[in-house]
């Protein structure tokens, strides 16, 4: 895929693809690297060289024939302007690009950069999901993942699991099913508790922890979405109750 963006320079440049990036991870594509960043779309540099003589010319595909050369233009490249990717390949996760996933894509990230304008935090989060997956060892991934989780709600001390659990749950009330995510976060906090105290985690057949704790992660991201804001711990609270109430 190529996103061609307008840019001063190549900071503005990285400044404007990371958003892209991050809410397609959000949205469930498979993580991947931004191999490099150019001043012309390769559609416009391919054949540069070839074009600069009739006998190169002529070796061209005919729709290859006719742009840029050596002499009118000058093409920079560079580098991958941050790392992300993956170490390894995840089902589950697509590694396709509908126009239609993508116009979601455009909108969200509009909405996230007014979150991230806003929310201090957004930022941090934004780190946390492109360097994650390309931590190779899955259980320091796990444990990388959840420190984004947890800055989320930086009060939290006591009965950690529990209180986070159930803090996700509740900003996924929006969203859909709050028990159950209850049940995933409070499964996949004793994975990262497994992990930093030494231990081993054990998984089903067909189980796929990081999996699991990189989905609640981009699915919050998403919940922070739809709310337009990142409640505080006291608000998820006052909701949670707001709602028992009116139940009864």
């Amino acid at each position: 895929m190529e996103l061609a963006i307008t840019a001063e320079s190549i900071e503005e440049a990285q400044g404007k693809i990371l958003p892209f990036h991050v809410m397609m991870y959000a949205r469930g594509i498979h993580p991947f690297s931004v191999q490099f960043v150019s001043n012309y779309s390769v559609n416009d540099y391919a054949g540069i060289n070839s074009r600069k003589s009739s006998y190169g010319l002529d070796s061209l595909p005919e729709g290859l024939r006719t742009g840029i050369t050596s002499a009118t233009a000058s093409v920079e490249i560079w580098g991958a302007p941050y790392t992300s990717g993956s170490s390894s390949r995840r089902g589950g996760l697509t590694r396709s690009l509908t126009p239609e996933l993508f116009a979601q894509v455009v909108d969200d990230v509009q909405r996230w950069q007014e979150l991230r304008d806003k929310y201090p935090v957004c930022l941090f989060l934004e780190r946390v999901l492109t360097s994650s997956p390309v931590v190779s060892d899955t259980g320091q991934s796990i444990l990388h993942v959840w420190t984004g989780l947890e800055s989320i709600f930086p009060k939290v001390q006591s009965e950690v699991s529990f209180r986070l659990a159930l803090y996700l749950a509740q900003l996924q009330a929006p969203l859909g099913d709050r028990k159950d995510f209850f049940q995933r976060a409070k499964r996949s906090y004793g994975d990262r508790s497994k992990v930093a105290h030494g231990g081993t985690i054990k998984t089903k057949a067909g189980e796929d922890s990081w999996l699991e704790a990189w989905s609640i992660l981009t699915h919050t991201m998403c919940a922070m979405l739809q709310r337009r804001r990142v409640p505080t711990e006291e608000e998820l609270i006052e909701e949670l109750l707001v709602a028992a109430d009116a139940s009864n």
